[in-house]
């Protein structure tokens, strides 16, 4: 048995006997043997913390890989579950253990480098399988797609057609713009967001793209595109340039709704020299759904001749598009054409035809410039529709400002585009708001206040004839011109397509020269007359001529009441065309003819309507009280000259107002460059207008007149080297010389 040497005995054995005695419990390096120390061993205070006291470490209760303990209190080990991937340790003094696993700023979605999945960033060899292979690694999951530093040659975009959309809660991002650039030469769309996953009802939330350059220089294909986006939550693009899609119908940034709707996006691009730069539209086919709404747009565009900057637009028939409570800031640089050149490019434009409803209402800044060979034509500024305005259904209402600035001699004006044919409250040609003439030349800001809605246009002076049938009830009636009578006879309530039909029917007329329009009852002592009107305009062949007057027949009508015919001409012909102000509401409108004699027509009320055969319930004075026209004379090449009478209401549709001046007398335009006449219309009882020539508003620079007696307006003034000269009454001038003292 083994013990410990005994002093004072074992002499010469002590080495051995201490050696047996420390194997019983050691290894030969010294080391304790397994099981030596046992709980048992223990004394109880030791064992009492480790089987009862608060201090225990239950080794049972580590249970995954990467668990660990810490102090939830004084000398209180816990168990720390393992975090996530990528999850960081994160001090946290609301927790009970002092600690928490969480995500960094830089970590809320994984990250799918492409350059991991042998992508080439020289721009020698494509990197298509790599986009394959990296957008199958992300799936459907929230990730983001990481282009590094160096240019990407691609023909496969990540886009829906190719069945790589990029979907809900994903980006693509790279170094920066002008660090990452992407060469797409593929068909469609490099990057398309798109949701369609949450129906057409929810939050439908989307990623975006950062930093990083499109390029589409190197793409043959038509209908290319740099980004296209839709159906989706909450867009973001910063950072991001696009250029060169400039094949035929390509887009840079284009926003396209195909279920419902998208919103509150907040997007930062700069697109230059595309086909057409930004688009949004809707494609949906309902005229209920597809808006882009209360979203935030810091748009910079470069665009050469015939190319187009901003385009509202409904994608297809039965679409409805809007922008609704959206902020847009618009700048850029519209390059001329060369001298006698061509430029159909649009700076801003809401609706793709006339008879598109789309919207835009919010906050509008623009500021643009022009550079490129001086005396070229530059783009068109702000339009709504292509032809006619009467047919235009589109509407902007916006506060904001504009800025035209002209950078190498030629500015908007001179350049051939139409300042004034902006639309900002629904005014087309000639915005008054805040007083303003609605003409933007170089350096020439306008602040948009207005919500009114109306404009003017030029048209061609057709003549208009009006008949009405009263109180029948029964019966037929004939209507004859130069000589031919309609046959068979009209029935007492025919439609205005039977009337049309009749009327160009007759040899004296011919096919397709006149238009027939529903013309409201007349008000007479206040109350509405029961009668049907019509309204017929003649064109092509027989327009722009003083015609005869038609007759009509109403010995076959029966009725209970007052039985009455009437016809009557509303405007004759004239060589001379007509410049039509339309109002819907508001209460200036401003004017800058062009030199040339016209007619001038007012039109009030619901027009937006117009060209239907439908029975108007607008088209009169009700909501238009007091009007002001004002008409500004040319600064040069001519005068304008206004053939009376000035206006007739409501030529081609709604009842015959009575028209008068209030002094009795036509009055005459002053034709001194520059002037301002101004005409003031004001509605009675609904039956009536009354027209006023106020004052006439001269200019600066008027010259010195060269006598007493040369053309002048009341209230100019003008001087010279010796005298100021005021102009007292019409074509009356005094002097006064002019001294120091």
């Amino acid at each position: 048995m083994a013990r410990l040497p005994i002093p004072g005995s074992d002499n010469g054995s002590w080495g051995n006997i201490l050696n047996d005695f420390l194997a019983q419990s050691h290894q030969p390096d010294g080391k304790l043997k397994d099981g030596i120390v046992t709980e048992a061993t223990l004394d109880a205070s030791t064992q009492s913390k480790l089987n009862g006291g608060s201090g225990k470490v239950d080794k049972a209760t580590l249970t995954t890989k990467g668990d660990m303990y810490v102090a939830s209190g004084t000398s209180t080990p816990a168990r720390l579950g393992v975090g996530n991937d990528g999850s960081v340790l994160t001090a946290d003094s609301t927790q009970s253990l002092g600690v928490r696993w969480s995500y960094s700023a830089k970590m809320l979605a994984k990250q799918y480098f492409i350059d991991d999945y042998d992508a080439d960033p020289t721009g020698v060899n494509d990197s298509n399988q790599a986009l394959i292979d990296v957008y199958t690694a992300m799936g459907a999951n929230p990730g983001m797609i990481v282009f590094g530093v160096g240019t990407y040659k691609l023909y496969v975009g990540l886009n829906d057609a190719s069945g790589h959309c990029i979907g809900a809660q994903q980006a693509v991002i790279g170094q920066g713009s002008g660090l990452t650039t992407i060469d797409y030469r593929g068909p469609g769309a490099f990057l398309e967001f798109r949701n369609k996953t949450f129906g057409t009802t929810g939050n439908k939330p989307a990623g975006g793209a950062h930093s990083l350059t499109i390029l589409g220089w190197n793409n043959g294909n038509n209908n290319t595109c740099g980004i296209r986006y839709g159906d989706i939550w909450r867009m973001r693009i910063t950072d991001v340039e696009i250029s060169g899609f400039n094949q035929p119908g390509s887009i840079g940034l284009w926003g396209d709704n195909q279920t419902h709707w998208s919103e509150r996006a907040y997007i930062e691009c700069v697109v230059n020299q595309c086909t057409e730069c930004f688009v949004f539209e809707s494609n949906t086919g309902s005229a209920t759904s597809g808006s882009f709404d209360y979203s935030q747009y810091w748009l910079s565009f470069v665009v050469q001749p015939n190319q187009h900057a901003f385009v509202l637009r409904s994608g297809t028939a039965g679409s409805k598009v809007s922008m609704n409570g959206a902020s847009v800031t618009l700048t850029g640089n519209c390059q001329l054409s060369t001298v006698g050149g061509t430029n159909t490019g649009v700076m801003f434009r809401v609706g793709k035809d006339d008879a598109d409803g789309a919207n835009f209402s919010g906050e509008l800044q623009i500021g643009v410039e022009t550079s490129g060979t001086v005396g070229g034509s530059a783009h068109y500024d702000f339009m709504q529709g292509t032809g006619s305005f009467w047919l235009v259904n589109s509407r902007v209402s916006a506060t904001g400002s504009i800025n035209l600035i002209p950078y190498s001699g030629t500015n908007f004006k001179t350049g051939n585009a139409t300042p004034r044919t902006f639309a900002f409250g629904g005014m087309l040609k000639g915005s008054p708001a805040l007083g303003s003439t609605g003409t933007v030349q170089s350096f020439q800001s306008l602040q948009l206040m207005s919500q009114a809605r109306g404009g003017y246009f030029l048209d061609a002076t057709r003549e208009m004839q009006t008949f009405y049938i009263t109180e029948a009830t029964g019966g037929t009636y004939t209507l004859t011109y130069n000589g031919q009578t309609t046959s068979p006879a009209l029935p007492y309530n025919a439609s205005v397509s039977q009337v049309q039909a009749a009327l160009n029917a007759l040899s004296s007329i011919g096919a397709g020269n006149c238009t027939v329009y529903s013309a409201q009852p007349r008000f007479v002592n206040s109350v509405v007359k029961n009668e049907i009107g019509f309204n017929v305009e003649f064109d092509n062949a027989l327009g722009s001529l003083d015609l005869p007057l038609m007759s009509i027949n109403g010995s076959g009508l029966s009725g209970t009441g007052n039985l009455a015919t009437d016809v009557f001409k509303k405007v004759s012909g004239s060589s001379n065309p007509t410049y039509v102000v339309y109002i819907e509401n508001g209460s200036i409108f401003a004017m800058e003819p062009t030199p040339g004699t016209y007619r001038l027509r007012l039109d009030t009320g619901g027009l937006t309507a117009f060209g239907t055969s439908t029975i108007y319930s607008g088209d009169s004075p009700f909501g238009v009280n007091t009007v002001d026209i004002w008409i500004k004379q040319p600064d040069s090449g001519g005068s304008v000259i206004f053939e009376p009478p000035f206006f007739v209401p409501a030529p081609r549709s709604g009842s015959v107002y009575e028209f008068k001046w209030m002094d009795g007398q036509d009055p005459i335009l002053s034709t001194t460059p520059g002037a301002v006449d101004i005409i003031r219309l004001t509605s009675y009882n609904f039956t009536k207008w009354v027209g006023q020539h106020l004052t006439r508003v001269s200019t600066s620079n008027v010259p010195p007149p060269a006598s007493a007696t040369s053309p002048g307006v009341k209230g100019q003034i003008a001087y010279d080297a010796s005298y100021i000269y005021v102009c007292t009454a019409t074509n009356t001038w005094v002097r006064s010389p002019l001294t120091t003292w």
